[in-house]
C-alpha cells in the first residue's frame, strides 16, 4: 500500500496549469506541416507514439454513453456509469501494482461536466498501467490531482 499522500492546494500549480493551457491554445492552426515531416521513419512524430487502448474483456455496445463512443472495451481504464472519471496518472507502487489518484463527481449531477467543482479525489488500483481500475478509498474534495514521488520516498498529491 502506498503511504498516505500529502494533500495540498497550490495556487502556483493552479497558474501553471492555466499557463499551459493558454500555451496549447497558441497553437499555429494555420502554417502547414513542413514537407519533411512525410519523410520521418514511423515513430518520428509525436502522432506516431500514440497507440489504441488493448483490449481487455472484449468490445461492448450495451453500456452507457453515445453512438460515438461505442463500441468500447468498459473493463478498461475506470469506467462506471455513475462516475464521471477526470485527470490521473498511474503510478507504480511499492507493491508492484498501478495506482491512479483521479478526481469523480456524480454523473447524475445537474450540472453535468460542469458539475466538476464538486469533485472528490479517489485512489484506485489495477494490476495492469491500462485498468481495470477499482477505487480503493475516497481522498477527499479536489480536482485534476497529480501525485510525485518525492526523494525521501513520501508521496505528494497537488491538486485544484
Amino acid at each position: 500500500m502506498l503511504p498516505r499522500p500529502i494533500s495540498m492546494i497550490s495556487t502556483f500549480i493552479a497558474l501553471q496549469m492555466l499557463c499551459i493551457a493558454s500555451v496549447a491554445d497558441a497553437e499555429h492552426g494555420d502554417k502547414p506541416r513542413p514537407e519533411a515531416w512525410n519523410d520521418l521513419v514511423h515513430g518520428g512524430r509525436f502522432m506516431d507514439r500514440i497507440l489504441p487502448a488493448p483490449i481487455c474483456r472484449g468490445l461492448e455496445t450495451d453500456t452507457w454513453g453515445t453512438a460515438a463512443v461505442k463500441p468500447r472495451d468498459i473493463h478498461n481504464g475506470m469506467e462506471d456509469p455513475q462516475w464521471s472519471y477526470w485527470g490521473g496518472r498511474p503510478i507504480v507502487g511499492p507493491d508492484g501494482k498501478y495506482h491512479l489518484f483521479v478526481a469523480r463527481w456524480r454523473e447524475d449531477n445537474p450540472r453535468g461536466h460542469g458539475g466538476w467543482p464538486s469533485s472528490e479525489i479517489v485512489h484506485a488500483v489495477s494490476e495492469r498501467p491500462t485498468g481495470p481500475f477499482v477505487v480503493r478509498q475516497v481522498i477527499g474534495p479536489g480536482h485534476f490531482p497529480e501525485i510525485t514521488r518525492l526523494n525521501n520516498g513520501k508521496y505528494v498529491i497537488y491538486h485544484l
